[in-house]
């Protein structure tokens, strides 16, 4: 985990994660036979919402924040199975309880490293 800081606002916490997508995922079952996609449902839970309520859990002495909504996400390339992606979570500087999110895959050329993105809304009700 990092904690960065713009001048002039207060400091707002970056870090990561990396996940490798087992091809024996339940999540490939059907989706889709012979060209096997992972779902972007299944990002969204796998790659998202668990590693980030952990950190939030981590960090806030067990204090319990949920998602609440997920905005804005954009699912540019697909995923298969084996790949090993980057999961980027920062707090927004702006946007109090928001926090942005990239997935990217570091072994791909630049022009397709980014798989998707988008925001998280959290809340402690």
């Amino acid at each position: 985990m990092t904690t960065d800081s713009d001048e002039g606002q207060s400091p707002h916490v970056a870090f990561s994660v990396s996940r490798t997508i087992s091809a024996d995922s339940p999540a490939f079952s059907g989706h889709f036979p012979g060209d096997p996609i992972f779902p972007a449902v299944a990002q969204v839970m796998e790659l998202v919402t668990t590693p980030l309520e952990e950190h939030l859990l981590a960090v806030n002495a067990g204090s319990i924040e949920r998602i609440a909504c997920i905005k804005q996400t954009k699912f540019l390339q697909p995923v298969r199975p084996g790949m090993t992606l980057e999961v980027h979570f920062s707090e927004h500087p702006s946007l109090e309880d928001t926090w942005r999110f990239r997935i990217t895959n570091p072994s791909a050329p630049d022009d397709q490293r980014l798989i998707t993105s988008g925001k998280v809304i959290v809340s402690d009700q």
